[in-house]
């Protein structure tokens, strides 16, 4: 077959999110159809299968863990992409999220409730690179807000069994937090494991402590009693644009480029974060009525008609209790909304100018460029951060 290019994948298949970079991968090939491809399934933290070691192919899409792995694909001098980036000292072309940005939306999501109180779950430093990232991003970003921020981290890495042992230390650590608590876990199997947790010791979710994950695998986040609401980061995205990648590197016959940031994807929220967790019930009602009509073009006043209050006597408890007015409140779900469909589906503007309540592209242009500092346009054609 002419042209065709022989590409190595060595990537994990215990998981959803490794199973959603194969995805992405598989729609790259379909799409150009010059690919052939050597694949063995294999599990997370897998020692080098045997082919990886003399593999004479053109290229590799590979999870880099360790630098034993970095040191073999090294010694295979071929274009390389790494799908995981977990070493810091490793030097491999890399398409990665920005967890930063992650962790930011994360932080909105949670604040946007009514929670004052924070809490962090994640691994113990050093495990795993990506989730060290969006802890430090979610500390520094509570710090910068006045919130504090008590963290669990977990070892997991060296224990034949480690569950026990980190749902003993949860249990006891949740019982320090003070209620209610918004706790951000900086995975989802971290994420589902707390509530199992919770619902052994009695701590209503999400009334007293309300959990958020990262990943959106939805298996996990489904299992998870009561489901798991999680940042959205849209690995089959990461799948294909590594993909894509790798091919430009083999074109050129390169083994050097610049890492690709892609932006993450928004909260998709499921029972584990449903509620606002204001100490007052009228504006708890006002921000459910928000976020279940924001979309639907409603206004400041019909906020507070469904309150029983005046526009302005509204407007001064939510900016008092929550810093922001009705008004603001109603466009940051619009927007959020609109990032989303800008983001994730095809749909033309003008559609989604009307699908988030905006009365037209230009107007919703407007509000667009005046809270984020681009055009809805621009938005959609930087896929990264």
């Amino acid at each position: 077959m002419p042209n065709t290019r022989y590409v190595g994948l060595f990537i994990e298949t215990a998981h959803g999110c490794g199973r959603e970079l194969l995805r992405g991968i598989s729609r790259f090939i379909h799409e150009t159809g010059r690919w052939s491809v050597r694949f063995e399934p294999h599990a997370k933290r897998a020692e080098p299968i045997h082919w990886l070691r003399t593999w004479q192919g053109d290229g590799l899409l590979v999870q880099v863990r360790n630098r034993g792995i970095a040191e073999i694909i090294h010694n295979l001098d071929i274009p390389v992409v790494d799908l995981c980036g977990e070493g810091r000292d490793i030097q491999f072309p890399r398409v990665r999220f920005d967890y930063r940005l992650a962790s930011q939306r994360a932080f909105e999501h949670l604040h946007n409730r009514g929670f004052a109180s924070f809490g962090l779950l994640s691994r113990a430093r050093g495990e795993e690179l990506r989730m060290d990232e969006r802890a430090e991003a979610f500390t520094s970003i509570c710090k910068a807000a006045d919130y504090s921020c008590p963290e669990l981290l977990v070892r997991l890495n060296g224990r034949q069994d480690p569950w026990p042992a980190a749902k003993k230390a949860m249990a006891k650590w949740l019982a320090t937090l003070p209620k209610p608590v918004a706790v951000f876990a900086c995975d989802d199997v971290l994420g589902a494991t707390l509530l199992d947790v919770c619902r052994q010791f009695d701590v209503a979710v999400p009334e007293q402590a309300s959990v958020l994950g990262v990943g959106n695998d939805d298996v996990v986040c489904g299992l998870a009693y009561p489901t798991l609401s999680s940042v959205d980061v849209d690995q089959r995205r990461l799948g294909y644009e590594a993909a894509r990648l790798l091919d430009h590197l083999m074109e050129k016959k390169s083994t050097t480029a610049k890492d690709v940031v892609l932006r993450p994807g928004y909260v998709i929220e499921r029972d584990s974060t449903r509620i606002y967790s204001c100490r007052v019930p009228m504006i708890n009602t006002a921000m459910e009525y928000i976020r279940s009509n924001a979309c639907r073009g409603i206004s400041a006043r019909d906020v507070a008609r469904h309150v029983h209050l005046s526009r302005s006597a509204l407007d001064m408890r939510m900016s008092n209790t929550l810093g922001k007015t009705v008004h603001q409140q109603i466009r940051e779900f619009q927007l959020a909304k609109a990032k989303q469909l800008l983001a994730n589906t095809t749909l033309p503007i003008k559609r989604v100018a009307s699908e988030t309540g905006f009365t037209s592209v230009a107007y919703m242009t407007r509000v667009f460029r005046a809270e984020t500092g681009t055009t809805p346009a621009e938005y959609r054609r930087s896929g990264v951060a």
